[in-house]
């Protein structure tokens, strides 16, 4: 047999080798083909509460039926968030601290806050209606193509006030348009704490409340001044149910981590 005849060949092999390792090297370890982009259509809210919504009816059933249903493969839910969660399979439960509802125990029901929204990223705070519940879940959506679908999930703690007021001074962004059961009749301040943002907290405005624009001039806080999404410093006392304002602060930008 007339081994050099085949040398050519496994040079060429082994050629392809070294060039395909160092291309898996360029890609960070990932593939040469980009992967299938999966998800809904919808608005991120609603696509936000439809898996959390089944995922607490699963939970009211029993502490591993969100993974008995398998409710992991729902399209909205990215591959790297699928495989991070897949982990808690026959955890839940117990004192144990819910991935998906950060909560510890399963709530009575939910609500939403929306916090932004763009073309293609989207953020949803989802906070437990439950007396007792402070864990927050800050789900991180993203899209393609109109394909939305969520990417993380982040549990925060709300800040709880103690039975005396002491001083909130927070930058973030204000609302007003909430949904229930949150009060639309209060302007809100959504703003960061240790690297999450989501928090938000009622601003109780009355004659005494002050406000500066970006030119530094004050006057009273109305909705000439306040604006929806509008970025803002808000100093008050915070108490148990909301913060009584002093002074809000118009300002160009937040900083987000």
């Amino acid at each position: 047999m007339n081994r050099n005849k085949y040398l050519p060949i496994v040079l060429i092999v082994g050629v392809a080798i070294i060039i395909g390792a160092i291309i898996w090297q360029v890609l960070g370890g990932k593939g040469l083909f980009e992967e299938k982009w999966t998800g809904v259509e919808g608005e991120p809210v609603a696509i936000t509460l439809e898996f959390y919504d089944a995922w607490l009816n699963a939970r009211t059933v029993g502490d591993n039926e969100p993974f008995t249903q398998n409710l992991l493969a729902y399209e909205q839910i990215a591959p790297d968030l699928r495989k991070r969660l897949q982990e808690h399979d026959g955890k839940l439960g117990g004192d144990q601290e819910d991935p998906v509802l950060c909560q510890v125990g399963v709530p009575e029901g939910l609500r939403t806050l929306p916090i932004y929204k763009k073309d293609e990223e989207a953020q949803v705070l989802v906070m437990s209606t439950t007396d007792g519940q402070h864990g927050q879940a800050i789900v991180k959506l993203a899209a393609k193509n109109n394909l939305w679908r969520i990417t993380d999930i982040t549990c925060g703690n709300a800040e709880q006030a103690p039975e005396s007021e002491f001083s909130f001074d927070k930058s973030g962004f204000l609302l007003k348009q909430v949904p229930a059961p949150l009060d639309s009749k209060y302007w809100h301040l959504v703003y960061e704490e240790e690297g999450v943002l989501g928090h938000a907290v009622p601003l109780y405005i009355d004659e005494s409340s002050v406000c500066a624009r970006q030119d530094g001039s004050t006057g009273a806080c109305n909705e000439e001044v306040l604006k929806e999404t509008a970025a803002a410093r808000v100093m008050g006392e915070l108490s148990e149910t909301g913060v009584t304002v002093k002074r809000i602060e118009m300002i160009e930008s937040v900083s987000v981590n």
